[in-house]
Parts: structure tokens; C-alpha cells; sequence
């Protein structure tokens, strides 16, 4: 692995623990480039930006205030990394303006493709399984 490609991989891995599972969302800034772009399965249109970024993170998480994503596999080729994951959370607030606080866990499974450049990330592209998770959630 070279000091570059362990480089883009611990930004991403720092993404995950402190950014989205810990909630310092001033990190956003400093890991994410000024015109990052974020594609999510649901989503009816692209997250830009660190800002956009945010919003977005903030509208999942207040859905799920306990969110946390179990990293299973973590593969990294230059300037690209794919991490598989696990979230797990409980659904205590309103999501997406969808489904009202249900009370109940989920677990769902999802893959997502970070490009970087100079250290940040330019382009995310995440596939959670929404059905599952609805399952879960409305069963």
C-alpha cells in the first residue's frame, strides 16, 4: 500500500468514525472538497458541497440519532476507496419527511465509492438497502 492510497484511506475511515458516526460536522470543511458531490441511493438529486453535505447528514441523523456504520471491508486502488458497511440505528425522529419515529432498529448493508484528490473527497457514490430498511422499519 502506498503512503498515498494509506493517506486516502484513513481520510475516509476518519469520514465514517468522526464526520457521520460522530457528529463533528465541521469536519465536513476540512475532508470533503469545496466541490464534492455525493450521490445516494433515495436521493432525488445529488448532495453538493460540504454545506450540501451537512444538510443532508443532518436530516439522516435526526431520523436516527444513534447511527453508527460497522465498517466490514475496506478496498483502496489509488485514488479511490470502497468501503462496505453496516448502519445500524433506531428510528427516533421523522425521515425524510416520509415516516414518522417508529421506535424500531435497523441494520442494512450498504457500498459506497469514494474518489479523492489532495486529500479530500471530490465524488461519493453510496447504495444503502432502502428496501431493507423499510422492511425493517414499517414491518
Amino acid at each position: 500500500m502506498t503512503t498515498e492510497t494509506n493517506a486516502n484511506t484513513q481520510t475516509v475511515l476518519r469520514a465514517y468514525r468522526e464526520l457521520v458516526d460522530g457528529g463533528n460536522m465541521a469536519l465536513a470543511d476540512e475532508l470533503l472538497a469545496p466541490d464534492y458531490t455525493g450521490f445516494y441511493s433515495g436521493a432525488p438529486q445529488p448532495v453538493r458541497g460540504p454545506e450540501g453535505f451537512r444538510q443532508f447528514l443532518g436530516g439522516f441523523t435526526a431520523a436516527f440519532p444513534d447511527l453508527r456504520h460497522d465498517i466490514e471491508q475496506v478496498i483502496c486502488e489509488g485514488d479511490t476507496v470502497v468501503v462496505q458497511t453496516t448502519a445500524r440505528g433506531t428510528h427516533q425522529g421523522e425521515l425524510m419527511g416520509m415516516l414518522p419515529a417508529t421506535g424500531r432498529t435497523m441494520a442494512i448493508s450498504a457500498i459506497a465509492f469514494f474518489t479523492l484528490r489532495d486529500g479530500r473527497v471530490i465524488e461519493q457514490h453510496t447504495s444503502y438497502d432502502l428496501a431493507g430498511m423499510m422492511a425493517q422499519l414499517t414491518a
